[in-house]
């Protein structure tokens, strides 16, 4: 009898040291309170890039929700003729829009134009549910692409920019 209950008093002893092990006291509590927590955490986003910077100001000008710029890889096409196009690859910047709509495609597509890019021939297609192009204004390249996959339920709009001249062509 005396094993058994010296085995329930240690027991009882163990579960009350765990309990203050694991108990939070009034001061660790506030210390918690104060810590943020990724939905309270305010990342404020600085473009360092001219390409970001130009995206970013894009953004705001147009009053467009696009996400923030993010690196992505960009392929784009030169040429006069079908016969004498060169293909480059390049890394780019891109801003993305989830459920878009072909009205604002048309808003970056005039944005474009009227900030003097001209229309690249070989760099666009409209589908159905699609419309992709691109425009260049001295180095600098960006392509617009409207569509919608499989699994999303709304069309995206993504505006890639690059700096044409660290593009690599491909052969």
């Amino acid at each position: 009898m005396k094993n058994i209950f010296l085995v329930l008093v240690i027991g009882f002893l163990i579960a009350g040291c765990n309990l203050q092990k694991t108990s939070i006291t009034p001061e660790t509590n506030s210390n918690l309170e104060t810590t943020p927590t990724p939905e309270s955490i305010n990342t404020a986003y600085t473009p360092s890039d001219p390409i970001e910077i130009f995206l970013v100001e894009m953004t705001k000008e147009l009053n467009v929700a696009f996400e923030n710029p993010i690196r992505s890889d960009i392929l784009w096409n030169e040429g006069e003729s079908s016969s004498a196009l060169k293909v480059f690859f390049g890394d780019s910047f891109l801003i993305r829009e989830p459920n878009s709509t072909l009205e604002k495609e048309k808003l970056v597509a005039d944005y474009l134009l009227e900030k003097g890019f001209t229309t690249m021939k070989f760099n666009g297609s409209v589908g159905e549910n699609s419309k992709k192009m691109g425009y260049r204004k001295g180095d600098l390249i960006c392509k617009t692409d409207y569509d919608q996959y499989p699994d999303e339920t709304d069309p995206h709009l993504i505006v890639y920019c690059s700096d044409a001249t660290k593009g690599t062509l491909r052969k």
